[in-house]
């Protein structure tokens, strides 16, 4: 008897330990695509939505196009009840020192519980177990079965998604940083020590016309397929609830739509989908929608059909710049 109890106390130990360890592990690759801490720093222009966000906002850049700081707050596959939260968290926060424009993230699949579902969600509260939005995502998944390796396990994670975004940050990391050092390499050993070259920049890179191929294209298409126009009445209503805010308190926000690749078919389609969002108006919000020919319809901007490459951010953040300029956000 005494035996069995000191296997199972060494196993009981043995799992606590695998279980922090793996935590402390995992942790760090998820947190560095959504960062909840930074909810906690003022900033001149703030960004908030998902992937699009994270992807397509070059801080960088449109901090020098603004000539003023930038905040993105990013939740991968975010869906729009989440960045309701994310907004009324930063409002609470910083309601004293509002920035210059909060804008918060639209694209024309957004109010589509199908393309954001609420995975995305759980995995925030799988990963933060406390702090920030923690009562909020206390509150909406209170119902369901959590489960006891989420009650019991700090590692355990409820995002199916977490693969991918391992996935996607060795990859960003293998694009900057591996691919970028073997081409300097190179460069070094084809030339003569007294003209090293330097790294590439943007100007460089910008230059580098990437048409994808017909075969890439099916595949853009074909991953988005399965999305149309429909809109799920929790979405919507996360949105009115951002108008509403937004109008009531005054905030300065600006609804910007994300571009994605139109494939050469009509977007009348999503017309209704674009009244609810022309409705911000109402509130006093601004409605950005970028050129559609310029930013919807060109493939070599595009590194899949709803993210854009180097050479689309550094498009996309001038015409941004001219478009919040315009409506008064740059003063």
């Amino acid at each position: 008897m005494k035996r069995a109890l000191v296997y199972i106390a060494w196993f009981v130990l043995l799992a606590v330990g695998v279980d922090s360890f793996l935590y402390g592990v995992l942790f760090p690759i998820y947190d560095r695509r959504i960062e909840l801490s930074k909810l906690w720093a003022p900033k001149d222009y703030v960004f908030i939505g998902s992937s699009h966000t994270a992807e397509d906002i070059d801080a960088e850049i449109l901090s020098a196009e603004l000539e003023g700081t930038v905040l993105k707050i990013t939740v991968p596959g975010a869906d729009m009840e989440l960045r309701l939260a994310l907004f009324t968290q930063y409002i609470a926060l910083h309601r004293d020192n509002l920035p210059k424009a909060i804008v918060v993230e639209v694209t024309k699949y957004a109010l589509n519980n199908k393309r954001f579902v609420p995975e995305s969600s759980r995995a925030v509260y799988g990963y933060y177990r406390q702090g920030l939005l923690h009562e909020y995502l206390e509150d909406r998944f209170k119902k369901e079965r959590v489960g006891i390796l989420y009650k019991f396990s700090d590692c355990f994670s409820l995002n199916p998604e977490f693969p991918f975004m391992a996935t996607a940050t060795f990859w960003n990391f293998y694009n900057q940083v591996v691919v970028k050092s073997l081409s300097y390499l190179k460069s070094i050993i084809h030339r003569p020590v007294h003209s090293l070259p330097e790294i590439p920049i943007y100007g460089e890179v910008l230059d580098q016309l990437s048409v994808p191929d017909e075969g890439t294209l099916r595949n853009w298409k074909k991953e988005y397929e399965p999305f149309d126009n429909q809109i799920s009445n929790e979405s919507l209503k996360a949105l009115k609830e951002i108008y509403k805010i937004a109008g009531k308190q005054n905030i300065p926000m600006v609804l910007l739509e994300y571009p994605t690749y139109n494939f050469g078919e009509s977007d009348d389609l999503f017309n209704r989908v674009r009244e609810e969002f022309g409705a911000a108006t109402q509130s006093g919000i601004s409605y950005i929608r970028l050129d559609p020919k310029r930013f919807e319809a060109d493939p070599t901007i595009f590194q899949d059909a709803g993210h854009l490459n180097i050479r689309g951010r550094v498009n996309f953040a001038k015409a941004l710049r001219v478009s919040l300029c315009d409506r008064g956000y740059c003063k």
